[in-house]
């Protein structure tokens, strides 16, 4: 995502012409943010228990995934391991002061330290977990940091800037953007139960095919707002080769305001 700069360049330029003065005509840049101070904690923890984060809670075909995930630039271990590596404050609204912060596998607040819960997490990679986004607004990004009994139900601001403060930084991503690369398999819709409608256009009122079973595989080839158009075939031939497939191309609704993502993947491959 091409977001993290801006700030950063903005502070330095800022700081420059409080130091030299405004040239004429120049354009007047927003004052520079007070650095944030990151809380020092007793020692790093490592998130435990259980990783099945959302689904601990929620139902999977109805759990609330956002529009995209943060993650570590290094993950490279097992379930939230990661989150002892990082240092997010946590903000009520954006532009206030943070009333906490993820600090190292703990939740610091006027100097308590809690444990980070994984409740609000979801799987993206073989056992390994991400926080999810549920809105962007500008440079700022609000997440769920935690399940539904945390505070102010487990959600909180960062700001895109502050991604970079911890050991290790963190990412965000887009949905859209994973679901095109080339990191995880095909997708296949969320529901549990089919069928699942194709239209030959977004936003079209009549399916132009069902697909039934569960048994398919979608292949994204281009995302326009809530719609993407997609190559499904049926039965999947993911780690596996049917005798005969059926491929269609035709456009889904990929994400609803309620539940995120219509569709998925396998996250720890076939």
């Amino acid at each position: 995502m091409q977001h993290s700069f801006s700030m950063r360049c903005l502070t330095v330029a800022a700081a420059m012409l409080s130091a030299c003065g405004s040239a004429p005509g120049a354009e007047e840049l927003p004052p520079a943010r007070p650095p944030l101070n990151v809380p020092a904690v007793s020692a790093p923890r490592v998130p435990e228990g259980p990783f099945r984060g959302i689904y601990s809670w929620n139902d999977w075909y109805e759990a609330p995934l956002g529009i995209g995930h943060l993650y570590s630039t290094e993950v490279r271990d097992y379930g939230a391991e990661w989150v002892s590596r990082i240092a997010l404050p946590l903000h009520a609204e954006p532009e206030r002061e943070p009333w906490g912060w993820i600090v190292q596998g703990w939740v610091v607040e006027d100097g308590e330290e809690l444990p980070f819960d994984m409740a609000g997490m979801v799987e993206t990679s073989y056992e390994v977990l991400s926080l999810i986004v549920v809105e962007e607004r500008g440079e700022w990004l609000r997440f769920r940091f935690g399940g539904p009994q945390a505070r102010d139900s487990g959600f909180a601001w960062v700001r895109l800037d502050e991604l970079v403060l911890g050991p290790d930084s963190v990412v965000y991503q887009t949905w859209p953007d994973l679901f095109m690369s080339d990191l995880i398999g095909p997708l296949h819709f969320r529901g549990q139960e089919g069928p699942w409608p194709l239209y030959a256009q977004p936003a079209a009122t009549e399916a132009m095919h069902r697909v039934m079973t569960r048994d398919h595989a979608i292949e994204p080839l281009e995302v326009q707002g809530e719609w993407m158009r997609v190559r499904v075939t049926e039965p999947s031939n993911y780690c596996a080769d049917p005798e005969r497939v059926a491929v269609t191309e035709g456009w889904l609704r990929w994400w609803t305001p309620t539940r995120g993502p219509e569709v998925w993947y396998n996250t720890r491959g076939c």
